[in-house]
């Protein structure tokens, strides 16, 4: 009867782990459509991890399955060709994916895999109204003030969310839009307690680079 309950704390850790760990857990289930082979082997990868999870292809269908601790941007290598980059969360997603046609490059179009018609990722879709607002709006003299409203806004209603220290991460790289104070500023609202302290440093030796 003395080790009943040392055992019993011990049960209790290990399915609360496991518990937790289901809880991170994504599925992804695809499609591709293309005139090519639809069999072989698809990678997922995660930005700025080496972390790479592989499934087999078998009649223009997969499924990946992993696990993920927050938000994350991911793109696929199929057949030697990499996917446009999206976001995954602890959900289950639905999408499809085909070859698109990038650009033209020493007289030879340049392809890649692009995935759309995502569903189950709110990340994602949170992603796709930013590129919806920055088409509609880029062109505007009022641009900056725009996109500061915008992402304070968005930042306070999702702090925590990756995608958006993403988003200030390339627009810190260059200075175009936002000011130092206005980078300061959305920033202040931002959970960064999931940022690794190498991207932060970076964020913050990008916004200082040119302090005005």
């Amino acid at each position: 009867m003395r080790l009943f309950f040392p055992v019993l704390v011990i049960v209790f850790c290990i399915n609360f782990t496991t518990a937790q760990e289901d809880s991170n857990n994504f599925k992804i289930t695809g499609q591709v459509l293309d005139g090519l082979k639809k069999r072989g082997k698809i990678k997922l990868h995660f930005k700025d991890q080496d972390k790479i999870l592989e499934a087999k292809v078998r009649n223009a269908k997969f499924v990946i399955e992993g696990y993920t601790s927050d938000e994350a941007q991911v793109w696929f290598e199929y057949q030697n060709v990499r996917s446009s980059p999206f976001y995954i969360e602890k959900s289950e997603i639905d999408l499809k994916v085909s070859k698109a046609k990038l650009h033209r490059k020493s007289k030879r179009d340049i392809k890649i895999w692009r995935v759309w018609d995502i569903k189950g990722s709110s990340t994602e879709a949170l992603n796709d109204d930013y590129r919806k607002f920055y088409s509609r709006n880029y062109k505007n003299k009022r641009f900056g003030y725009l996109l500061f409203n915008y992402l304070s806004e968005k930042v306070n209603t999702y702090p925590k969310n990756r995608l958006y220290f993403d988003i200030i991460f390339e627009l810190s790289e260059d200075h175009d839009y936002l000011s130092k104070k206005q980078f300061l500023s959305i920033i202040e609202k931002m959970d960064l307690s999931e940022i690794g302290p190498v991207e932060l440093r970076q964020l913050s030796e990008n916004i200082n680079r040119n302090d005005y």
